[in-house]
C-alpha cells in the first residue's frame, strides 16, 4: 500500500505547518523592530520549520506519525487565537491579567502596549491548547474504554 504522503512532500508540509506555527510567537514579541532582530528571527523560524521538516521524514514509521497532526492541531490553534482576539467581547479581554511581561523587562509606551498585546495572545492561546487537550484525552480515553 502506498503512503499518503512521500518523503519530501511531508518535509515540504511539517516544514510549511511550522512557519505558520512559530511565526506569530516570534514577530509578536515587545522588541524593537530592527533589521539585525528581524534576519535573526527569520533565520530562528527556517531552522526551526528545518527541524521539523527533518523530524516529519525521519518518523516515517506508522507508529511515529505524531510530527505533522500536532504541527496542524498548533496551526488551528493559532487561528483560533486570532479568531478569539478579534471577535471576543472586550469585558472578557479586558478581564484578562496583564503586565507581567512589561514589568518584567521594564517596558513603556508603545512596547509596553505590544506586551500586553503579546501576553493575551499567549494567555488565549494557552487556554485554547489546555481545552483542546482535554478534548483528546477525553477522546482518547472514550475509544480506550469502549475497545
Amino acid at each position: 500500500m502506498q503512503t499518503l504522503f512521500i518523503g519530501p512532500v511531508r518535509a515540504a508540509l511539517a516544514a510549511l505547518l511550522a512557519l505558520f506555527d512559530l511565526t506569530p510567537f516570534v514577530f509578536l514579541l515587545p522588541v524593537p523592530p530592527t533589521d539585525s532582530w528581524t534576519i535573526a528571527a527569520l533565520i530562528f523560524i527556517c531552522v526551526v520549520a528545518g527541524y521539523w521538516a527533518w523530524l516529519s521524514v525521519k518518523s516515517a514509521t506508522p507508529k511515529q506519525r505524531a510530527v505533522l497532526p500536532l504541527l496542524a492541531v498548533v496551526a488551528v490553534l493559532n487561528v483560533l487565537t486570532k479568531l478569539g482576539m478579534t471577535h471576543l467581547p472586550s469585558t472578557l479581554l479586558d478581564r484578562v491579567p496583564i503586565g507581567f511581561i512589561a514589568s518584567l523587562f521594564g517596558l513603556d509606551g508603545e512596547y509596553a502596549y505590544d506586551a500586553a498585546i503579546y501576553e493575551v495572545w499567549c494567555q488565549l492561546w494557552l487556554c485554547l491548547a489546555l481545552f483542546t487537550c482535554a478534548i483528546g484525552w477525553t477522546v482518547r480515553r472514550t475509544v480506550r474504554a469502549k475497545t
